[in-house]
C-alpha cells in the first residue's frame, strides 16, 4: 500500500494537492515567534493585598462598574482597592487577561501595552496600538488597571476601549473633569470610618500578639486623620518597637509635639505589606508635584494651612494680603485662588464651595498633609513668622466678615487652633487683636454668655502674665465686665467694674477716657441713669477736648449721649445734642461735600426728633439716602451712617416697618465696615433688640433703658 500523501501546514496555510483518502496524516509546524499565552494570563505585577484589608463598601461598586477611576489623596488606599479587585477577579475566574500598569507617565503606559502585545503574540517587537485594537475586538474577558495616573493628558489615545467583555480600573490623585466620561465613572475614595480604623488597627496588632485599649486606638486613628497608609505604618511602628514598651499613647504624643513624620515611620525593613516608601516620603512627593504645577506656591500655601483648622479654613483667610506675603512678593489674590484650585485638583485639599444657606467658602486640608507641610518650615524663626502672618490674615478676614455668624464660628475654630499651635503668639499685637475680635463677635452674634466666658478666661490669663495693671489687662477686664452685664449678670459686672475703676483711678487719674468709660458702664449696670448720662457727657467732652469735635471717637460719644436721651423720651434734648454734634471725620481726605451730606442727615433727624410727624423731613431723609447711594455707592463708611440715621428717623417718627427694614439691611454692613464697637453699629443692633421679633411697633418713652447707641 503506498505511503499516505503528506501535506504540510505552516503558519495556518495548507500546501499540497488535495486527494480523497481514508486517512490523511497532517503535520503542523508552528510559525516562527513566541508561543501563545496560557490562560488566564497576567501582565505586570499586582501589589499584595494588605493584612487586615478593609472593604470600605467600595468593592462591590468597583466590580459593578465597567470603567471606574478611583480618586483620592496619596495614602488613602486607592491602589489597595484596585489590587484587591484584580486578585479577586483573577482568583474567581472572572477574567482571562489581567494587565497591571504603573501609569506614572505616558512612556510607562506604552511600554506595558507593548509588553502585553508581545506576550499575547500580537506583535513580536511590541506594539501598543495593536494591543489596544485587540482589546476592542477580542471575546476574551480582560481587566486593565492603570495605577497612580499622574496626568490625564498622558492617556490621550491610550485609554482602554469600552467593550462588553472589558473592565478598567484607574487610580489617581487628580480630580480633572476629563477623567469622567459617559462610559467612565469616578469614585472618590474616602478615609477609613472610625469603625474601619479601629478594626484595622486591632487586627494588625492581633496578628503579632499585641493589644491596645480600644479608646487609645480610636484616638490614634483620629490623630492620624484615619488615613489608611498612616494607620498601616503607625501599626508597623508599634509592632517594630513592641519590645521597647512603646505604646499608642507614646506615638500620639509624638504627633502632638509635631515631631517630623519621618521620625514616626517604621524602619525600611519594618514597612508593612511590601510598601517601599514611608508616609513622609509619599506626602513629600505630593508636595513636590504640587509645587511643580504651581510655580512653587503650593508648599507655602499648605504651610499657612498647617497652623489653621484642618476641618475648614475660610478661603478669605488664605487669600488675604497678609497671607499672600508668605507666598512671595507680588502674589495677587487671583494667583492665590489659582493655587487653591490646583491643590484641590491634586487631591491635597478639598474646596467646599459656599451655598445659598450662607455656608462659607472653605478649604479643608488633611491633618497629615498639614503635618508634612509644617515639616518643611525650616526653623523656629520661620515658624514664628508663619504664625504671625496666619494670625494677621485671620484678623483681617474676620473683620471683613464680622456680620456673618456662620463664618464667625469657623473663624473661632481657626482661632482656637492657632492658640493651641503657639500660646506665646497671643501676647503680640496681632494675637491680642485676634483674641479681642473673637470675644466681640461672640457678643454681637447673640452669644453674650460665651463672650463673657471668653473675656473672663482672657482677663485671667492677661493678669497672670502681664499683671492686672497692664493696659491690655485693664481693657480685657472691662470687656469681661461689660459682656457679663449684657449676659444677664449686672451685679457681677458692677463688682468687676468697681475693682477696675479703683485700679484705673490709681493708675490714670479721674479725667482719663478709660476711667470715664468704666464709670459710665458701672453706672449703667448699677441702674444709676443720671450717673450714666453724666459719665457719658464727661466722656464725650474729654474726647472732644483731646481730638476735636469732628473726630469719630468724639462724635460717637456725643451720639451716645443723644441716644441715651432718645431712649428715655427726651427728644428735644436729643435733637439739641445732635444738632450741636454735627458730622464726624469719617476718614482722612474726605470730600467736604460728603460731610455736608452727613450734616444734612443729622439735621433732618433733628427735625424728626423735634416733630415726629414731620412728613417732609421723612421724605427728605429718604431722598438724601437714595441720592447719596447713587452718587457714592452703597457700602462706604459715610453712606452707612446716612442709612443708619434714615432708619432711626423712620423708627422714631412712627414708620416702623420701613425703618426696621432699613436698619436690618444696614446692620451687616455696619459691623463689617465699622466694627461692633462703633456707635452706629451699636445703635442699629440695639434698636432691633428693642423691637424684638414679630410686628414692628413705635419706639416709645422708656424703651431700651439698657441699650446704648
Amino acid at each position: 500500500m503506498p505511503d499516505p500523501t503528506r501535506n504540510r501546514m505552516t503558519g495556518g496555510t495548507v500546501n499540497g494537492q488535495l486527494i480523497q483518502a481514508n486517512h490523511v496524516n497532517l503535520t503542523f509546524e508552528a510559525a516562527q515567534g513566541p508561543p501563545g499565552p496560557r490562560w488566564p494570563h497576567q501582565v505586570g505585577v499586582v501589589p499584595t493585598v494588605a493584612d487586615a484589608f478593609q472593604t470600605r463598601g467600595l468593592v462591590a461598586a468597583i466590580a459593578e462598574a465597567g470603567a471606574v477611576v478611583l480618586v483620592g489623596m496619596g495614602g488613602i488606599g486607592k491602589t489597595q482597592l484596585a489590587a484587591h479587585h484584580a486578585h479577586a477577579e483573577l482568583h474567581d475566574g472572572h477574567v482571562d487577561l489581567l494587565v497591571w500598569v504603573t501609569a506614572v507617565d505616558r512612556q510607562a503606559v506604552r511600554q506595558t501595552y507593548a509588553q502585553a502585545s508581545v506576550e499575547l503574540g500580537l506583535a513580536p517587537t511590541g506594539d501598543p496600538d495593536r494591543f489596544l485594537a485587540w482589546l476592542n475586538t477580542t471575546d476574551c474577558r480582560w481587566l486593565v488597571v492603570l495605577d497612580d495616573l499622574q496626568d490625564p493628558a498622558d492617556l490621550r489615545g491610550l485609554w482602554p476601549p469600552g467593550t462588553a467583555t472589558g473592565h478598567l480600573v484607574a487610580t489617581t490623585r487628580r480630580r480633572d473633569p476629563a477623567l469622567r466620561t459617559a462610559g467612565r465613572a469616578v469614585l472618590d475614595v474616602e478615609l477609613f470610618s472610625p469603625e474601619e480604623s479601629l478594626a484595622y488597627l486591632t487586627e494588625r496588632l492581633d496578628l503579632h500578639g499585641l493589644a491596645e485599649p480600644d479608646d487609645e486606638l480610636a484616638a490614634l486613628a483620629e490623630d492620624l486623620g484615619r488615613l489608611p497608609l498612616a494607620l498601616a505604618q503607625a501599626a508597623a511602628y508599634l509592632i517594630d518597637l513592641a519590645d521597647t514598651g512603646h505604646t499608642a499613647a507614646d506615638y500620639r504624643a509624638g504627633l502632638r509635639a509635631r515631631r517630623p513624620l519621618a521620625e514616626l515611620a517604621p524602619g525600611p525593613a519594618a514597612l508593612p505589606d511590601d510598601q517601599s516608601a514611608t508616609l513622609a516620603a509619599v506626602l513629600a512627593l505630593s508636595l513636590e508635584r504640587a509645587d511643580a504645577a504651581t510655580a512653587g506656591l503650593a508648599t507655602p500655601m499648605l504651610q499657612l494651612a498647617s497652623v489653621l483648622d484642618p476641618n475648614g479654613i475660610p478661603v478669605a483667610v488664605l487669600v488675604a494680603e497678609k497671607a499672600r506675603t508668605h507666598l512671595g512678593p507680588d502674589v495677587s489674590g487671583a494667583a492665590a485662588e489659582e493655587v487653591l484650585r490646583s491643590l484641590s485638583r491634586l487631591c491635597l485639599a478639598d474646596r467646599i464651595m459656599p451655598t445659598p444657606e450662607h455656608r462659607p467658602d472653605l478649604f479643608r486640608v488633611h491633618v497629615l498633609t498639614q503635618h508634612a507641610a509644617h515639616d518643611t518650615v525650616p526653623n523656629e524663626d520661620a515658624r514664628a513668622a508663619l504664625l504671625e502672618r496666619a494670625t494677621g490674615a485671620l484678623v483681617d478676614a474676620w473683620t471683613e466678615a464680622f456680620d456673618r455668624q456662620e463664618i464667625s464660628r469657623v473663624m473661632a475654630a481657626n482661632s482656637a487652633v492657632l492658640r493651641h499651635r503657639d500660646t506665646e503668639a497671643w501676647w503680640n499685637d496681632t494675637g491680642k487683636a485676634l483674641a479681642r475680635i473673637e470675644g466681640v463677635v461672640l457678643g454681637t452674634s447673640g452669644c453674650g454668655g460665651d463672650a463673657a466666658e471668653h473675656f473672663g478666661r482672657l482677663a485671667a490669663a492677661a493678669c497672670a502674665r502681664l499683671g492686672p495693671d497692664d493696659g491690655y489687662s485693664c481693657e480685657i477686664r472691662g470687656l469681661h465686665a461689660y459682656h457679663l452685664g449684657l449676659a444677664g449678670d449686672p451685679d457681677g459686672a458692677a463688682a468687676l467694674l468697681e475693682d477696675l475703676l479703683a485700679d484705673q483711678l490709681r493708675l490714670l487719674g479721674p479725667e482719663h477716657t478709660d476711667v470715664l468709660t468704666t464709670r459710665r458702664d458701672l453706672c449703667r449696670f448699677l441702674g444709676d441713669q443720671p450717673g450714666e448720662l453724666e459719665a457719658a457727657r464727661c466722656l464725650a467732652a474729654e474726647l472732644t477736648r483731646q481730638h476735636g469735635s469732628a473726630d469719630q471717637r468724639a462724635w460717637a460719644a456725643r451720639m451716645e449721649v443723644a441716644g441715651y436721651l432718645m431712649r428715655h423720651g427726651d427728644f428735644a434734648a436729643a435733637a439739641a445734642e445732635m444738632a450741636e454734634t454735627g458730622a464726624p471725620e469719617v476718614s482722612e481726605g474726605l470730600d467736604p461735600r460728603e460731610l455736608d451730606v452727613l450734616s444734612s442727615a443729622v439735621q433732618l433727624l433733628v427735625q424728626l426728633l423735634s416733630d415726629r410727624s414731620d412728613a417732609a423731613a421723612q421724605h427728605a431723609l429718604i431722598a438724601l439716602s437714595e441720592e447719596h447711594g447713587r452718587c457714592a455707592g452703597t457700602s462706604g463708611d459715610l453712606h452707612l451712617l446716612v442709612r443708619t440715621l434714615l432708619g432711626m428717623g423712620l423708627l422714631f417718627s412712627g414708620r416702623t416697618d420701613v425703618g426696621r427694614e432699613e436698619v436690618e439691611q444696614v446692620l451687616p454692613d455696619l459691623l463689617r465696615m465699622l466694627g461692633a464697637d462703633h456707635a452706629a453699629s451699636k445703635a442699629a443692633q440695639e434698636i432691633l433688640d428693642v423691637l424684638g421679633p414679630g410686628p414692628s411697633r413705635v419706639i416709645e418713652l422708656g424703651d431700651a433703658d439698657d441699650a446704648a447707641l
